[in-house]
């Protein structure tokens, strides 16, 4: 009987297994070998392995994935866990977040763990956390700033404020609270500042805009300057608001011989010396700006006339301004009240009665005909006439004493020779 001849499927590929299986024979017979995660007479069927043979252990979940030729499990691990199938455990300190990403985990000899917490947090897991002082809006008060040290804190105080919580105000003017833009004004519960114009605040520290807040130019542009504004003026106008409207220069506006002059459109008065101000309506007292200009030994004197100025000195100070000591009794007697006299390098004066001082300046005597600088020749001429009558009055009763003393002794001689001839006889 004839058989027909035997063939195999696997070496002639007639048997389909797909692409997650492969043809195996076994007791002659062939059939298809499939994959992990297949199945099925030509392996075309799915099979989630994690019915079939869980090995994730103590996974939170597992999950077949099936790829086109084979099939795996993956596993999820637990937070305690790790591995492909989850089979290791973990260190305490590898779990993610045992310490609440609020400190350090550090692993201790007997494998367990400690949290070593940030600043402000504390308790086992870090998980309580620390109320701090700066958490606090009002620790500082609303002087002051609170500054973390630590667990601790300061507090930062604002100018003008002292103590721990920035709750006392000083009361002195001696740290200059006001700075250079005010006044410090001493008060029984502390200070106050009296504001320059155009400054303001507790402290005089806010610049005041006084083109915005005054609008004091009437027809100009404002500009604000540290100490107060500028105004622009317009062609026409003039002054220091602008206030004043003028033609050209031919009007009378510069006052008391001031020259008018224009500079960009603008109108400027040249004042004459003695005189100040837009249109030289003002005098210009030098003597007012310039106090000691003359010193303490001489008064400045202001001469409208021309503008200028001069010292009058005191007596016994000579120079410009004052500044020499006379030292000679040359160019007048600087005695006032008495004689003269020089010395080496100086002079000395010797007053008359009822008159003291250096230059014998002060007091007055009875009389005041005494000349502190000059003699006329009539007064010398006097003197010299009473210089001679006194001499001529010594000369006579001399001669008087003279004669009286001749003539005695011309009687005492007669006496004598009258007793030497009687007593002869």
């Amino acid at each position: 009987m004839w058989q027909t001849p035997y063939v195999d499927q696997c070496i002639n590929n007639t048997m389909n297994c797909g692409k997650a299986g492969r043809c195996v024979r076994l007791n002659n017979i062939e059939k298809c070998w499939c994959n992990a995660g297949f199945t099925g007479k030509e392996c075309e069927e799915k099979v989630d392995l994690c019915d079939e043979n869980n090995m994730c252990n103590y996974a939170d979940r597992c999950t077949t994935v099936h790829e086109e030729t084979h099939s795996y499990m993956q596993c999820k691990c637990n937070d305690w866990e790790t591995g492909k199938y989850c089979a290791q455990r973990k260190s305490f300190c590898s779990i993610k977040g045992p310490c609440l990403s609020r400190g350090v985990c550090g692993l201790l000899d007997d494998d367990s763990y400690a949290c070593h917490c940030n600043q402000g947090y504390h308790g086992k897991f870090c998980e309580i956390e620390r109320i701090h002082a700066c958490d606090n809006d009002s620790t500082c008060g609303e002087y002051g700033k609170c500054i973390r040290l630590g667990n601790d804190f300061l507090c930062q105080c604002n100018f003008g404020f002292t103590g721990k919580y920035c709750e006392t105000k000083l009361n002195s003017c001696e740290f200059k609270p006001c700075g250079s833009n005010g006044k410090c004004n001493r008060k029984d519960d502390g200070y106050e500042c009296i504001c320059d114009p155009g400054y303001t605040g507790y402290f005089c520290e806010k610049l005041i805009d006084m083109c915005y807040t005054l609008n004091p130019c009437r027809r100009g542009r404002c500009v604000s300057m540290i100490n107060g504004f500028k105004c622009i003026c317009p062609e026409g106008y003039m002054g220091m608001a602008c206030e004043q409207k003028y033609e050209s220069c031919n009007s009378d506006l510069c006052h008391n011989g001031g020259t008018c002059y224009m500079v960009e459109d603008e109108l400027r008065c040249h004042c004459l010396p003695g005189f100040k101000g837009a249109n030289c309506a003002r005098k210009n007292d030098i003597c007012k700006r310039h106090k000691n200009i003359c010193g303490s030994n001489g008064k400045c004197i202001y001469d409208e006339a021309n503008g200028q100025i001069k010292c009058s000195c005191n007596i016994g100070y000579d120079g410009k301004y004052c500044e020499k000591k006379v030292s000679s009794c040359h160019n007048g007697n600087p005695c006032r009240y008495g004689n003269c006299t020089v010395g080496e390098d100086s002079f000395s004066c010797q007053c008359l009665p009822e008159a003291t001082g250096e230059l014998c300046a002060i007091g007055k005597p009875a009389t005041d005909d005494f000349d502190t600088g000059t003699f006329d020749d009539e007064d010398i001429l006097d003197d010299e006439v009473d210089d001679r009558i006194k001499n001529g009055n010594k000369y006579f009763a001399l001669l008087a004493i003279a004669y009286g003393m001749a003539i005695m002794g011309w009687i005492v001689a007669i006496v004598m020779m009258v007793l030497y001839y009687k007593n002869k006889k």
